[in-house]
């Protein structure tokens, strides 16, 4: 026989549920929008992966790091590590994992300035294929003290204005200019930009008013970011090859780092 003070007695619980159902219900559509908007809306990313064999050779040592950093390689060049003499393994992997190797990719390929572009509300990367350039000297995206963001609009007739920004989601504008004809110099705070015109840039009539986002960072910055995302692990210990894995949301750009 079952005791009425043994009872399981749940009324005031679902009382409780039946009180707040609503706000149960607002919560679910807000999460499942905020999961379908993420879905929609997000940049895909790929991952990359790529076993690279390290080429020994037979004279000994001549390059070392410095030549291997010297010239205009790529990033490919840099991880494919040919000439780096009679070394062991364990100090190869150093030297790919060194902060200059990844800063001298990192300005070798140009992605110290990322180009993207807003289309509806997605943001788009034009790595490669932007029909505008910013320059600046080499040694500026070394010692550059804060991220910057150029804002260039496209005027047609080989021309364009620009604003540049820094700061938080770049809130603070330095400077502003009217349209010019490309080329033409910006002059910052910071130095002195050079704006260019690419095979890309067209009059066509669809192309006037489109905005190209540049976001400048330092070099510094971006090879400690690197070293942290992409994985560089030896094969096994019989084989003079690397293999490193990462994810990236611009294809282009990770070809370019593993062709």
């Amino acid at each position: 026989m079952i005791k009425d003070n043994d009872k399981l007695d749940l009324t005031r619980e679902i009382e409780a549920l039946r009180k707040g159902k609503s706000l149960y219900v607002i919560s679910f559509v807000l999460a499942f929008g905020l999961v379908v908007f993420y879905a929609v809306f997000s940049s895909p990313v790929y991952h990359n992966e790529a076993v690279v064999m390290i080429e020994q050779e037979s004279g000994g040592s001549t390059a070392g790091l410095q030549g291997l950093l010297s010239g205009n390689a790529t990033m490919a060049n840099l991880f494919s590590l040919t000439g780096l003499g009679s070394s062991s393994m364990d100090d190869e992997l150093i030297i790919l994992r060194s902060h200059d190797c990844y800063s001298q990719a990192i300005s070798n390929l140009g992605t110290n300035r990322m180009y993207t572009e807003r289309v509806g509300l997605n943001k788009k990367s034009l790595y490669g294929k932007s029909p505008v350039l910013v320059e600046a000297p080499k040694a500026f995206f070394d010692t550059i003290s804060t991220s910057l963001i150029f804002t260039i609009e496209l005027t047609g007739n080989g021309a364009a204005k620009a604003k540049i920004s820094t700061g938080f989601m770049g809130m603070k504008t330095l400077t502003e200019t009217a349209s010019q004809t490309l080329p033409f110099q910006v002059q910052t705070i910071y130095g002195t930009f050079h704006l260019l015109k690419t095979d890309l840039y067209t009059d066509d009539k669809d192309q006037v008013g489109r905005k190209i986002n540049v976001q400048i960072t330092r070099n510094g910055y971006l090879a400690e970011k690197l070293q942290k995302e992409l994985s560089l692990t030896e094969v096994n210990k019989k084989s003079n090859a690397v293999e490193f894995d990462f994810d990236i949301q611009d294809p282009a750009y990770g070809r370019d780092m593993i062709a």
